[in-house]
């Protein structure tokens, strides 16, 4: 039902963004109109290899939200990822949005301080293969982004 509404909405010229999780395979074996972007939690602790590969197989752009985590103990606190921004002279945070970048997603961190927005933007520089495994290998599949206060619903079901 959700999917037809949103080919109406497409139809109509509505631009959409959903911010909850499609079962994708199940939606493409009756879409007619396949979705062009899935955006999607994701950061070292929650990777989402598998559903990135399959909507890159798919044609499916990947914007990355909340790319940053969430709370105290994310990984904008986590050891690798401050070691890995020291060697580059960078902060934790420009090395988790590089890192999606470098996966081919595109990235829309938050942030309402001027200084942080305009840091988030300096990240033109290169991971190594090796740092990209090693941030990829600190994958907990755990959600930090918890929306059901918001949406009043699990979106991640």
């Amino acid at each position: 039902m959700l999917w037809k509404n949103f080919k109406k909405w497409v139809s109509s010229s509505l631009l959409v963004y959903p911010k909850f999780h499609c079962h994708m395979l199940d939606l493409f074996s009756y879409c007619k109109i396949p979705p062009a972007v899935n955006q999607i939690e994701m950061h070292p602790y929650y990777a989402r290899t598998d559903l990135l590969e399959f909507c890159k197989s798919r044609g499916v752009h990947v914007t990355a939200y909340s790319p940053l985590g969430s709370g105290k103990h994310g990984p904008l606190q986590d050891e690798t990822v401050a070691k890995v921004a020291k060697k580059h002279g960078k902060t934790p945070a420009q090395i988790l949005i590089r890192w999606c970048m470098q996966r081919g997603c595109s990235v829309i961190p938050k942030s309402v301080k001027k200084e942080r927005i305009k840091e988030n933007f300096d990240v033109l520089f290169e991971l190594s293969s090796s740092e990209m495994k090693e941030l990829e290998g600190l994958d907990k599949n755990i959600i930090l982004n918890h929306q059901k206060e918001y949406w009043g619903f699990n979106i991640h079901a």
